[in-house]
């Protein structure tokens, strides 16, 4: 039964066992202590020596922990001041993306804005331009206009004259001498009437009696100056003025009328105005010629452009 007790309780065999060691380790001291020794006091002795080493080992690890401790704190603030600065340069960066993401949304931006600006500008040039254009038209258009209208009052204004002013005309040139001889002076009268509707005052007078070949030139020579308006007057509309041009012949000009070499010209030319202090002159030129051997003296108009009348 004692065996069998001990089989079912291994523990308790267990316990006994190192009690039963630790008396038989006792029993040796307790021999050697026979010795000369104190069991005891060595055991204590024994035990506080190993309990200073594993003091001291306790304290050089709680050192080390308290020293890894302090690395670890540091190295925790050095990784978290390292976070930060990493986390103010990722938002650094995030910002400056943004920044450069807005500055490239603001230049498309002004650049879509700037390109309309430039097509508004552009079309605003156009219609400006087409604006001047027409307006240049209007321009020239009006200026024509003008024009048209000054030539019309122009032409009224010279229809209105030429219903109103005075004309001078040459209707006769005639002498009542015949034959025609040599030397001896012969009076020409030139008559001039007004056909016109305000009287002619007459400004100026010349005549002139020459030997020309063939036609009288267009622009015949005159041996003296105009004569003043002294002595003429006023010819009133519908009425005659007469004046008397005196022509002498000489031999060597008979001779040359009767061979039919020469023709004896005698032309002349009027100038005159319808209104005192006024500046619009009017000419009129007349020209003729003697026929020598008629009976009685006849005289020809002239055949070139010199007779006129403006």
């Amino acid at each position: 039964m004692l065996y069998q007790n001990d089989s079912r309780n291994p523990s308790r065999n267990a316990d006994e066992q190192p009690r039963a060691t630790a008396e038989s380790d006792l029993g040796g001291q307790g021999d050697k202590a026979g010795d000369g020794s104190n069991p005891e006091t060595s055991s204590k002795e024994t035990v506080q020596e190993l309990a200073r080493e594993f003091r001291w080992v306790e304290i050089a690890q709680i050192g080390s922990s308290m020293v890894l401790a302090v690395v670890g704190i540091i190295a925790l603030c050095i990784y978290a001041g390292q976070l930060g600065q990493m986390k103010k340069s990722t938002k650094a960066a995030q910002d400056a993306a943004q920044i450069a993401s807005d500055t490239l949304a603001e230049i498309r931006k002004g650049s879509s804005d700037t390109h309309e600006l430039a097509v508004q500008a552009k079309n605003q040039a156009d219609a400006t331009r087409g604006i001047a254009e027409r307006a240049t038209s209007q321009v020239a258009a009006a200026t024509e206009l003008a024009k048209q209208s000054r030539r019309s009052a122009d032409v009224a204004a010279q229809a209105l004259e030429a219903q109103e002013r005075p004309w001078l005309g040459v209707p006769q040139l005639y002498s009542n001498v015949s034959p025609l001889r040599s030397n001896v002076p012969i009076t020409f009268t030139l008559v001039i009437r007004n056909v016109g509707h305000s009287p002619a005052i007459l400004q100026s007078l010349q005549f002139q009696s020459s030997f020309w070949q063939g036609d009288l030139p267009e622009s015949p020579p005159y041996d003296e100056h105009p004569s003043g308006p002294a002595g003429y007057g006023i010819v009133f509309p519908g009425e005659e003025h007469r004046v008397d041009v005196p022509v002498t012949v000489t031999e060597f000009g008979m001779k040359e009328l009767a061979e039919d070499r020469v023709r004896l010209y005698i032309y002349g030319k009027i100038k005159y105005t319808y209104s005192q202090g006024s500046r619009v002159e009017h000419t009129t030129q007349y020209c003729g010629y003697i026929v020598p051997d008629s009976n009685p003296l006849k005289i020809r108009d002239c055949t070139n452009h010199y007779s006129y009348a403006d």
